[in-house]
């Protein structure tokens, strides 16, 4: 194995269970194009894995029946990945509209049922269209395992090959509304959010432009480069005539091809690329931990939890207590360096508005030995001071 294959079996394996609980969280937040983005990241990173270790050496028809479902999911995620990032976009371009309308639950029903549609249902109708143009049962391949054979006929580009470029192009053009209405009106972000009542907060909205943009500039060259190379490598240009033309003796559709000399390309990173995206957007945000707990526990790691939080809380409290240390000696005089006697004194303060100015001030003058050290915390305890 390369050292490529073997960094690409395990970012599969990472992104598919690092991405679980974003997806997860916002799945139950109703955020419903993160939630099928974050979909289908774990199901083409979980695929990328399992038939990179089933053939991993080898292209032996091994699982048919895998290979049946993983070929086609393999085939349409990508175009899946597209869907579910315009729904983002669509999304954010509803709420940065000037004036809009309030969101009564109903919309909000159908705006989620849509994107669900549409992330899911535009893949899996291309699925079940694809044996018109498709020459085999499946191709097996050394290390990326089971993939679709196709033939480069006018169904071919009208059910598969053009909506890629479709979906990119709407992308693009509700990034670009996005983009300059945030530019118009950044300093009344936080109204429109709070005026769209979304389950949002401005923390998730920026996170969900950031995504989304980053996911457009990795898509947008791909979706380009890709539908170049999907017409060269299942090329040339075949007319169709009728069925049996297409589905001839040499492409029976009961047929399973064998590729051992495959290489690992660019097109077989974009799950890896999608899943890293997702990580770093969304995997540290306060929902997504508060999945990861719920995981643990049960998974009865409730133990470990308590025991790295009560060390964690320890460190913490010994840290305070050093800090809240004040050192008093006698006045002026040389006990107050040789005799080291130390006065530890807690001062808690509840809030910012209750420290008075002059109170620095006050113990100076109040302190005998002129060497003294004070040092002041202080402490916010609102629990909303940061927002995450």
């Amino acid at each position: 194995m390369t050292p490529d294959f073997i960094a690409y079996l395990a970012l599969s394996l990472v992104c598919a269970l690092i991405n679980i609980a974003p997806a997860a969280s916002h799945l139950i937040q109703g955020h419903s194009g993160p939630a099928s983005f974050g979909i289908w990241v774990v199901i083409l990173n979980l695929l990328g894995f399992v038939n990179g270790i089933l053939w991993m050496d080898d292209a032996q028809d091994k699982a048919p029946i895998f290979c049946d479902v993983s070929a086609k999911l393999t085939m349409v995620g990508p175009l899946g990945l597209l869907i579910a990032n315009c729904c983002i976009i669509r999304y954010l371009a509803r709420i940065v509209t000037p004036n809009p309308l309030v969101e009564e639950n109903s919309t909000t029903r159908i705006r989620i049922c849509t994107d669900y549609a549409l992330s899911f249902g535009i893949p899996a109708f291309v699925a079940v269209l694809s044996v018109v143009f498709q020459v085999s049962r499946y191709e097996v391949e050394a290390l990326v395992g089971c993939s679709n054979v196709s033939v480069l006929a006018w169904p071919t580009i009208f059910i598969f090959i053009i909506w890629s470029p479709i979906m990119c192009g709407i992308a693009c053009g509700y990034s670009l509304y996005v983009l300059y209405w945030l530019i118009r009106q950044h300093r009344e972000l936080s109204h429109l959010i709070a005026r769209s009542r979304t389950p949002l907060n401005k923390s998730r909205f920026m996170r969900m432009c950031a995504l989304a943009a980053t996911y457009l500039c990795i898509s947008a060259p791909y979706t380009i480069a890709g539908t170049v190379t999907i017409l060269k490598d299942i090329g040339p240009f075949v007319p169709w005539k009728s069925w049996g033309y297409i589905h001839d003796v040499d492409n029976k559709f009961s047929d399973v091809r064998k590729n051992a000399s495959y290489q690992l390309n660019i097109r077989d990173w974009l799950s890896v690329t999608a899943g890293l995206t997702v990580f770093f957007f969304f995997s540290f945000a306060n929902e997504s931990i508060a999945v990861y707990v719920k995981i643990a526990r049960s998974l009865r790691l409730d133990n470990v939890l308590q025991s790295s939080s009560d060390w964690l809380c320890g460190r913490s409290n010994a840290s305070r207590s050093l800090l809240k240390t004040r050192t008093d000696v006698s006045n002026h005089s040389p006990e107050c360096v040789s005799d080291k006697q130390h006065q530890i004194t807690f001062k808690p303060r509840s809030s910012f508005s209750q420290l008075p100015g002059s109170h620095h001030t006050r113990i100076a003058k109040e302190s005998s030995c002129p060497n003294t050290i004070f040092v002041s915390v202080v402490k916010h305890t609102k629990p909303d001071f940061f927002e995450v």
